[in-house]
């Protein structure tokens, strides 16, 4: 890395969309030619978390702390619509963190389109969170931790680094706000059985689906929202705790970006995971209050499960073809910047897969085969590093996350008869923008 320069970075702020009910969506960033990372921050995908939008906003006063270190885009209202209407949804009624995957909102597709074009390393998605919850009521708790952090969780993004460096961010985090009374703990999703898991394997939200799709390591931070029996020392407190979190997560991004890169790599070139089995991985312990008591103290909880056994992946192949007739799925393509091309003419080799097993919408088993195909009728999508777990995660037939598996589209499978979209172990395509969808 370049060392710092010698003058602050300017930095920008400029519209680059517009909500759904027709509000601007900015973007204030840091203009560099230093080669530091890149590090983009959304906050406020949620319209109620009014702290998480609070907290990127006070990052500007903060500059001191990053600039030169880091080049930063700060997204700190991505849901204008909600923010103006204080709901958690957009003006349709559309939860903009479970739509990375089908990028139904305008909003979403704002987001996506300029984080293609900025290319950052990392993303940063900050969030607020409830402290009362049912099942932990009923136990007279409720979460204590002022901010929880978690990174991508899919086994397609996951490496042995991932636990690690998770843990060391928590570990940074914590040190630097508990001498002011908050305390940072890892997030977890408590179970119905009275047990907990780490967060979520789908690709809906930015901390997955976001980062399968742009390749760049994402942190979630979640700090606690407040309640109305909290003093306005408590409210400043959290927002300072979370304001910290976020400076951190950046200087730790920063000071990790070799790592970081290392990790980018593993996961673009080893074959992508689409299917596996959760692995129970023992307890976790986390920071709850007790009420009754009247005071804090750790809860472990059982059947921890954040690691997984891979038992299905898939090397990349050059592109897909996929039917003129999936029409929606190649919509869904472009959305994400990855439009169709015509075909090169005549028969070429082709890797098809037969259903040889199918339990409701999932495909247990398919074996692939070599052919030669005539693809006239079919439209191409190269796969590039960048994008060869994102496509298989939503293209192979094995995957958890198929788009087959998704209602919206339509796509009807039987066994014994071959899957529909089509692997081309070599692809020759007309010039970029040739034979392109609209």
């Amino acid at each position: 890395m370049c060392a710092a320069l010698s003058m602050p970075d300017p930095v920008v702020e400029g519209v680059i969309g517009y909500s759904e009910g027709g509000q601007p969506i900015t973007v204030s960033a840091q203009v560099s030619q230093a080669r530091i990372p890149r590090i983009a921050v959304i906050a406020g995908q949620h319209g109620d978390e009014r702290h998480a939008v609070m907290a990127a906003e006070r990052l500007a006063a903060y500059g001191e702390r990053w600039r030169g270190r880091a080049q930063l885009a700060v997204i700190s209202r991505p849901n204008p619509d909600g923010y103006t209407l204080r709901q958690r949804a957009n003006s349709r009624g559309i939860d903009l963190n479970r739509d990375h995957l089908l990028l139904r909102a305008g909003e979403t597709r704002v987001i996506h389109q300029f984080l293609r074009q900025w290319t950052p390393e990392v993303v940063i998605d900050v969030h607020n969170y409830p402290s009362r919850r049912k099942l932990l009521l009923k136990r007279n708790l409720v979460r204590a931790a002022d901010v929880c952090i978690d990174i991508p969780t899919h086994p397609a993004l996951w490496t042995e680094w991932s636990g690690a460096a998770r843990d060391e961010l928590v570990r940074r985090i914590g040190r630097r706000i508990e001498p002011g009374g908050g305390f940072c703990d890892r997030y977890a999703v408590l179970t119905a059985n009275g047990g907990a898991r780490s967060s979520t394997f789908r690709v809906a939200d930015a901390r997955n689906g976001l980062t399968l799709r742009l390749g760049a390591f994402g942190v979630l931070i979640e700090g606690r929202a407040p309640v109305r029996s909290d003093s306005r020392g408590v409210r400043e407190r959290l927002l300072v705790s979370l304001t910290e979190a976020l400076l951190l997560s950046i200087e730790w991004a920063a000071d990790n970006i070799e790592a970081i890169c290392r990790w980018r790599s593993v996961i673009r070139s080893r074959p992508a995971p689409v299917g596996w089995k959760s692995a129970d991985t023992g307890t976790i312990c986390l920071h709850l209050f007790d009420e009754a008591a009247g005071e804090p103290r750790e809860v472990a909880f059982l059947a921890c499960r954040e690691q997984s056994e891979v038992r299905v992946s898939v090397p990349a192949p050059a592109a897909y073809a996929i039917p003129c007739s999936m029409q929606s799925v190649l919509e869904l393509l472009d959305r994400h910047g990855l439009p169709g091309h015509a075909p090169a003419e005549g028969r070429v080799a082709a890797e098809t897969a037969r259903i040889t097993a199918l339990r409701g919408s999932r495909v247990v088993s398919a074996e692939l085969r070599n052919t030669l195909l005539d693809l006239s009728g079919y439209r191409i999508i190269r796969v590039t590093r960048v994008t060869s777990a994102f496509l298989a995660v939503l293209l192979e037939p094995q995957s958890r996350y198929a788009l087959h598996r998704v209602a919206d589209f339509g796509i009807h499978l039987c066994q014994g008869e071959d899957y529909p979209i089509v692997r081309l172990p070599e692809v020759k395509t007309p010039p970029c923008g040739a034979g392109c969808l609209p």
